[in-house]
């Protein structure tokens, strides 16, 4: 008894020193920025890397950006492992989304930068698009059939739920010269893993359903610019559901997706 308890002690103390050493670095990195120049790279749609053009395919792998109209109440699909969902998903509103989301994104960490006083380069360049340069990993993160969580049944997700990891930035030589031209350090890529909106209806697997909502999530990862190391990676992750209400306007909707959007930055500029 007593040796397991040595033991038990041990591991945790193991545990927490790994989770240190983890912060630690991560935590001088960040401090280093403010003697480094750091390339804030354009936002990016995670389902743009992963080459997902098919609205269906984006919305099953909870990588869509725009909003979803579901209709015909609840259905089992018998091609999907007998999960539940929507009779019909309508989807609209990509392109008008994805302009927006990645235009106040950057605007919005821009403004976080200068507020605390980093030292940054953006560029301009329209082919200076880092889509093909970045490599992605996919898991199952959660699934029903191995747990249970507090939401599921009605939370506005589809599940499988997937995590992502990001291997190191294979650099071009485009990218290349423009981080030797302006002495860039560091390499920042804010990722949209997803950013909607939509009426109630049924989810992918969450067989109670759910009132009308929005939802959010933004990757930041961290790079070395002289190896392409991947240093950190912070997912960021928001969302609101009115189990009272089945729809709403465009425009409410859209005010709704804004006071997410502030959030996610509040929640950026404490993390940096």
């Amino acid at each position: 008894m007593k040796n397991s308890i040595i033991l038990i002690s041990i591991l945790i103390f193991l545990i927490a020193v790994q989770s240190c050493s983890s912060t630690d670095k991560l935590e001088k990195t960040i401090k280093s920025f403010n003697n480094s120049k750091i390339y804030i790279q354009d936002p990016i749609l995670l389902s743009d890397i992963l080459n997902y053009t098919d609205s269906y395919k984006k919305f099953r792998e909870n990588q869509f950006v725009g909003n979803l109209n579901f209709e015909g109440g609840i259905i089992i699909d018998k091609k999907d492992n007998m999960r539940t969902k929507s009779k019909i998903t309508t989807f609209s509103r990509e392109d008008q989304f994805k302009k927006r989301i990645v235009k106040n994104l950057k605007t919005g960490i821009v403004k976080i930068f200068r507020k605390k006083k980093l030292n940054y380069v953006i560029s301009d360049l329209n082919n200076l698009k880092l889509e093909n340069s970045l490599t992605v990993d996919e898991s199952i993160d959660y699934d029903r059939k191995k747990e249970t969580i507090a939401e599921e049944g009605i939370d506005n997700i589809n599940i499988p739920h997937k995590k992502y990891l990001f291997q190191n930035l294979k650099q071009s030589s485009q990218l290349l010269e423009f981080l030797n031209k302006h002495d860039v350090k560091f390499i920042v890529v804010p990722v949209v893993e997803y950013y909607y909106s939509h009426n109630a209806g049924w989810f992918i697997d969450q067989a109670n359903g759910c009132g009308l909502g929005q939802r959010y999530a933004v990757q930041l990862h961290f790079f070395d610019a002289s190896t392409g190391i991947r240093i950190a990676s912070k997912k960021f992750e928001i969302k609101n559901i009115n189990h009272f209400k089945y729809s709403i306007s465009f425009f409410k909707s859209d005010l709704e997706l804004k006071k997410l959007e502030k959030k996610i930055l509040l929640k950026i500029e404490d993390y940096l």
